[in-house]
């Protein structure tokens, strides 16, 4: 699990984090340039919006701008990613209300505001995603650290299954029982996810399996009954018969017919 080591980690996350910043510099340029440009007129456009009465009709209620008239000047303010993101929601749901009323029949918005919302709308829609480049990079940058630090967490899960298997065995249970519990795991994951036949001469299945395994942080389904049924018993094989020769195998199907009876 060297792959997953602290240094390289630390390296990955460091490309992560600035190429989240490049994407965060990219949105608040774009975002910018459309609040600010063609002499203002998206601070007029949202002026002449919250001053029309058709949309204070609309929504029967003065307090209707509240929001998107704070939001422009948070912006305004202090312009920076934060309030310009949220400037956006507040134009994406008021301007879009007041186009859609200014196109229904007898629409009660001046025609110069219908144009204005238009021109501001059309140019909204260039910027929902300012940097295609850096966002792909960002996408890999991110898969990269994710599959650098799988091992490790492969391991941890992999961990969990052998302690799992060893208080299992010092509770006196068959510890075939345990091994087979993977296949019924495997059968209710997929109906066509098949671990059997396995015996000791089979190949030693994969650790992960793309596109089938159970979940990519945890090691493969038929890997993880391979290891509890032979590899971990070969591993700590002294230590695992003690414990088998100490305690009584609990035969489960005799120990449920037992219930049974005492009921």
């Amino acid at each position: 699990y060297k792959r997953a080591d602290v240094f390289g980690a630390a390296n990955l996350q460091a490309n992560v984090d600035q190429l989240k910043k490049k994407m965060e510099d990219a949105n608040f340029q774009a975002i910018k340039g459309f609040i600010e440009a063609d002499n203002n007129e998206v601070y007029r456009t949202i002026d002449a919006v919250i001053k029309n009465a058709g949309m204070a009709q609309k929504f029967k209620t003065a307090s209707f701008p509240k929001w998107l008239f704070e939001a422009l000047n948070n912006y305004k303010a202090k312009p920076n990613l934060e309030n310009g993101e949220a400037l956006l929601g507040e134009i994406d749901t008021w301007l879009v209300e007041a186009d859609r009323l200014s196109n229904e029949r007898n629409g009660q918005i001046p025609p110069q505001l219908s144009k204005q919302l238009k021109s501001v709308l059309t140019r909204r829609e260039t910027i929902r995603e300012p940097n295609h480049t850096i966002n792909q990079r960002l996408t890999a940058a991110y898969q990269e650290l994710e599959t650098h630090k799988l091992p490790v967490l492969q391991f941890q899960e992999q961990e969990a299954d052998e302690v799992g298997f060893e208080l299992y065995l010092r509770a006196g249970f068959d510890p075939d029982i345990f091994a087979q519990s993977f296949i019924h795991l495997a059968k209710a994951v997929r109906a066509d996810y098949e671990c059997d036949p396995m015996n000791p001469l089979s190949p030693e299945p994969s650790r992960y399996r793309e596109g089938i395994s159970f979940n990519k942080v945890h090691p493969d389904i038929c890997w993880r009954y391979w290891d509890t049924k032979y590899v971990e018993r070969r591993k700590h094989a002294e230590d695992y018969q003690s414990l088998i020769g100490k305690n009584p195998i609990v035969n489960l199907p005799a120990l449920d017919e037992f219930r049974t009876k005492l009921r």
